[in-house]
């Protein structure tokens, strides 16, 4: 490398630079040019066919190599460097130990399949080793996860990162009485985004016989009748029931009866029962066969759904559903980041992890694009959420 190579020469006794960073070797030539001049002058002049003493001297100064250029053949490389679809370690050596993916249930559960997976997809686009390990957590869990592995060595530098939910996480910092306590600021420092790899959006169903057939009409019958639609949700405050909030506010301030239940299958079952009129449920394959769906959260239409139109086609800003993405401490460098960001796109493009998550929206989304996401649950889900009584804190987070 070329620092290597300086330390080197430094130590051989070359490359030692004087006036202007000319290295000493060059000022000697020049000297000696000079002086040749000089003779060459007194005895007025010399023979046509030797060698110009000036030139000389000017060839020696265009050799000269500023501080801090690059050697001729030495430049690095670009990031990303994938070499045979391995991504290459930066400049720095990182990575160059094993990598460990933590999730915070318990083992076996979705969230550790899910992060096994990774794992064993990513070891063919990662040079060094990659681990699993599992940490239950408390109600708090990413966060307590995250304060967790602060501890450990080599996490400040990126070599231990955590799966989470990113939506899941932002809404339950608002509504879970365990983080009330510690300020909105410091909680929502705690995780770093890397990136979100898989969306399972959340579904608006009606009866498949039912009189629905669009989001519009729904909300068509919504401004005529205030009050009188039904919609049966999972828990209060949840994901799926702030985002049904959420869309009656960004679709016309609407007015609905809430009916809640303890899952998302049970919400349906209430649907199917004609103890309500609409549903909000995980979207899953299959409800299609016994619902009528009416649109799906976020930006993207599912390929498992073609014809089901996403909120974002409507305007509406609601980016909420059952997403899966990674999370750093804090105090890792950014380049770091980005390298495990990069690393992460290979997988979410490998054509194994396609297949496995074929029925989900596969678009990537980098470190910022989460950023916004976070930033997005702050001013769009808190404000609908504290009128409902469902917000327990009083402070919001600045990022």
């Amino acid at each position: 490398m070329r620092y290597e190579r300086l330390r080197r020469e430094q130590r051989d006794g070359k490359g030692r630079t004087g006036l202007f960073g000319l290295r000493r070797t060059h000022l000697t030539r020049l000297a000696g040019a000079t002086a040749m001049l000089l003779v060459l002058a007194a005895c007025g002049g010399g023979d046509e066919d030797a060698a110009d003493p000036v030139d000389e001297a000017a060839d020696a100064s265009e050799s000269v190599e500023p501080e801090g250029a690059e050697p001729e053949g030495e430049e690095s490389a670009e990031f990303p460097n994938v070499v045979d679809g391995v991504l290459q370690p930066l400049p720095d050596g990182f990575p160059s130990e094993a990598i460990t993916l933590w999730q915070p249930f318990e083992p076996g559960s979705d969230d550790d399949v899910y992060n096994q997976f990774v794992a064993q997809v990513g070891a063919k686009y990662s040079p060094v080793e990659i681990l699993t390990d599992t940490q239950q957590m408390g109600p708090a869990t990413s966060y307590e996860l995250s304060d967790y592995l602060l501890g450990r060595p080599g996490a400040e530098d990126g070599y231990h990162i955590h799966a989470l939910s990113w939506f899941g996480v932002g809404t339950r910092l608002f509504t879970q009485e365990a983080m009330s306590d510690i300020p909105a600021q410091e909680m929502f420092d705690k995780l770093v985004p890397i990136n979100v790899m898989t969306f399972a959006p959340y579904s608006f169903l009606a009866p498949i016989d039912g009189e629905f057939e669009t989001i519009e009409d729904a909300e068509e019958y919504m401004a005529e009748n205030p009050g009188d639609m039904v919609i049966s949700s999972s828990s209060p405050g949840g994901g799926i029931h702030s985002s049904t909030l959420v869309w009656a506010r960004q679709a016309g301030d609407f007015e609905f009866t809430y009916v809640p239940t303890d899952s998302p299958a049970e919400a349906r079952q209430v649907l199917l029962g004609g103890g309500s009129d609409m549903a909000t449920s995980r979207t899953e394959p299959g409800l299609d066969e016994q619902f009528k769906f009416l649109m799906v959260t976020g930006d993207t239409r599912l390929e498992v759904y073609p014809d089901v139109p996403a909120a974002g086609e409507f305007g509406y800003n609601i980016p909420s559903g059952t997403d899966r993405g990674y999370s750093a401490i804090p105090g890792v460098p950014q380049e770091h980041i980005d390298w495990l960001a990069e690393w992460l796109r290979l997988v979410n493009e490998d054509p194994e992890f396609l297949e496995r998550y074929a029925d989900l929206d596969l678009t990537y989304r980098g470190p910022e694009e989460v950023q916004e996401q976070r930033s997005v649950i702050t001013e769009e889900f808190v404000p609908v959420l504290e009128e409902e009584g469902i917000v327990v804190r009083d402070d919001l987070p600045e990022g």
